[in-house]
């Protein structure tokens, strides 16, 4: 075992810093040539380049008539999660998106037929008018502090660069709900952060718990 900014006890138990941000565990053993990773956020952590890769997850519920994107399974407009609290019989659990990809099929059992909410909390220095840049893999629904933002109800393939919805940051936290559909297939989102005019943007936070 192995930890950047913690440590890993003789028990195996990894023991985070004091300090917040985020911190990559890497299990491996000297038989096998495959490495396990997993990312650990303590507190706030500053989103890199804009991408959102690290998320907390809730999923999958049925959709087997392919009509659940237009319907709520939890209060969609004023959920506020955290780590491991329970939501309509399922818990909350974080998932993280490798080359800015989460790949729900990979994070959520079954993966046909369902659909699935990721959520972040992104913290702004000031009101901020930027860019959702995006792609899913089906359908995908947006909010942000609680206002629906996007609703496509499409069959495709995910793409990074496929939609750009415009919006507005608040001055401090703010909570980013995402919702994808699933027939068959792969499964899954891109999602980055832009500025309008491609200036770099300011100094962002994000948080898996409520704050």
């Amino acid at each position: 075992w192995e930890a950047t900014g913690g440590e890993i006890t003789p028990t195996g138990l990894f023991m985070a810093s004091n300090k917040p941000g985020s911190y990559l565990v890497r299990a491996s053993h000297p038989d096998s040539a495959e490495v396990w990773e997993a990312p650990v956020i303590i507190g706030p952590a500053k989103i890199p380049d804009g991408r959102l890769r690290h998320w907390l997850v809730l999923g999958p519920f049925p959709d087997t008539d392919d009509t659940g994107l237009e319907k709520s399974q939890i209060p969609e407009a004023t959920v506020t999660p955290s780590h491991n609290v329970s939501c309509e019989q399922l818990r909350w659990k974080s998932a993280y998106g490798e080359n800015n990809y989460l790949d729900l099929a990979a994070t959520c059992s079954p993966n046909q037929h369902v659909l699935a909410y990721a959520h972040v909390y992104i913290l702004a220095p000031n009101d901020l008018n930027c860019n959702l840049v995006y792609g899913s893999d089906d359908g995908i629904r947006l909010w942000l502090n609680g206002e629906l933002l996007q609703s496509l109800h499409v069959r495709r393939a995910p793409d990074p660069n496929q939609n750009t919805t415009p919006i507005a940051l608040k001055a401090g936290w703010n909570r980013l709900l995402v919702k994808v559909d699933q027939m068959t297939g792969s499964w899954g989102f891109y999602m980055r952060l832009k500025s309008p005019d491609g200036a770099p943007l300011p100094e962002l936070y994000y948080a898996l718990d409520a704050p």
